[in-house]
């Protein structure tokens, strides 16, 4: 499996650890479709973060999923939260300042999507 669009990748699967609520987030880079890198240091946050992993715009449940979240990211931004998605597993991720993951969403089943009105909530309480 090519894992060059992915810089830190877990090399065996003995290596792979779900991110949980509670877990220090880890920092990542990954290269970008133009070829450029961009980096998520989990350790120099800001402002919260919410990272939002999809599988395509070919998918039809991330489109309905992404269509929802748009109809609430000025909530988002007004809270004080950074957004950001990323590709391929569908999973839902709400950081604090400090990186620590305050909520976790994912699921084997591409078909059952974080609920639009669930992340807000979510969001709200983790802040």
């Amino acid at each position: 499996m090519d894992k060059d669009w992915i810089l830190g990748a877990a090399a065996t699967l003995d290596e792979v650890r779900p991110l949980l609520s509670g877990t220090q987030a880890a920092s990542f880079e990954v290269l970008l479709p133009d070829g450029s890198a961009f980096s998520f240091d989990a350790d120099a946050l800001k402002s919260p973060a919410i990272l939002v992993f999809y599988r395509g715009g070919w998918c039809p449940f991330c489109n309905r999923q992404l269509a929802g979240f748009r109809t609430i990211d000025d909530d988002l931004v007004e809270m004080g939260y950074d957004l950001y998605f990323l590709l391929p597993a569908p999973s839902v991720f709400i950081m604090d300042v400090e990186g620590m993951i305050q909520f976790q969403y994912t699921n084997p089943n591409y078909r059952i999507r974080l609920d639009h009105e669930v992340l807000l909530a979510a969001a709200r309480v983790a802040l």
